[in-house]
């Protein structure tokens, strides 16, 4: 039997498992999976997905006396049986059966998608990503800049609120290297991307400002020799050198819709939170600026 035909039937065994995986880590969510290699996602998939086709052979069994799938047949083209007349009946079944093979599959595959989707769906629902680390995505910077990290088993105790649904905007303060200084941005946090990896890749800003900060020096004084009747150097005097005065300019407006920093150009960054101290009860409901908070 040939190895490649053996590879693609295996791949249709596990396809619902891929597709529960990949619907289940799609979106926002989706750089885990997309680490991985085929190898690792099909292993992963191996054991959901042959759960899956025992479930549906034995109903399509149970409920299709005319029509029931033949694990003969399955087992004889997984093994790759050495005489052709074995392999030509094999074929001759699959010729005969090829529009409901087609479209069981394709029931197959389609339910694992959607049983993916909805899997993730209810986690996210439940917040049980937020309650439980067994199921936090590996994901750290969305929880951290849409706030959702306040829900965490301690963020109550740190951030004051454990409902992220408070958080109106998030402000973020981020400074840059430039020749001669330092670039401070400043701005409400649009969007942002992230790498293959996980890692932080861009951020996108509204309303952005910058300012400008030299870097402090320190400068030496110069050097002297004092001569034989010249009074001693007081403490003040005795000092080697001086911190030059830090220049800081004000902020500027960017203009523009959105400023994109890559995450390359970032020494650090400073997040806050504004929230509404009092939950509303509905989106149209007016908020009172006085309401809105950092935290």
């Amino acid at each position: 039997m040939n190895f490649l035909f053996a590879t693609v039937l295996v791949l249709l065994i596990v396809a619902p498992g891929l597709t529960f995986f990949r619907a289940y880590h799609s979106g926002a969510f989706s750089h885990r999976y997309s680490r991985l290699t085929i190898s690792d996602q099909i292993f992963r998939s191996i054991v959901p997905g042959i759960t899956a086709q025992a479930i549906a052979i034995l109903i399509n069994n149970l409920c299709s006396d005319t029509h029931p799938v033949d694990l003969n047949t399955i087992g004889l083209l997984l093994i790759g049986p050495k005489d052709d007349n074995v392999v030509k009946e094999c074929f001759k079944v699959i010729e005969e059966s090829l529009w409901r093979i087609l479209i069981y599959h394709l029931s197959m595959i389609l339910t694992g998608a959607l049983l993916g989707w909805g899997s993730r769906e209810l986690v996210r629902w439940l917040k049980l990503d937020r309650k439980w680390k067994w199921f936090r995505y590996d994901n750290k910077w969305f929880y951290l800049l849409k706030g959702e990290v306040v829900e965490f088993k301690d963020g109550e105790d740190i951030f004051g609120i454990s409902n992220a649904e408070l958080i109106r905007f998030v402000i973020v303060d981020i400074l840059t290297k430039v020749e001669g200084g330092n670039v401070i941005y400043t701005g409400a946090l649009y969007d942002f991307d992230l790498e293959q990896d996980g890692g932080l890749k861009t951020l996108h800003l509204r309303a952005a400002q910058r300012k400008f900060v030299k870097i402090a020096t320190v400068v030496p004084k110069p050097s002297r020799v004092l001569l034989e009747n010249e009074i001693s150097t007081t403490d003040e005097d005795e000092k080697d050198d001086y911190l030059a005065e830090e220049l800081e300019s004000e902020y500027h407006e960017i203009p523009g819709k959105l400023l994109s920093i890559p995450y390359s150009q970032i020494i650090n960054m400073n997040i806050t939170y504004y929230v509404v101290e009092q939950e509303v009860s509905t989106t149209e409901t007016i908020v009172n600026p006085s309401d809105i908070k950092a935290i």
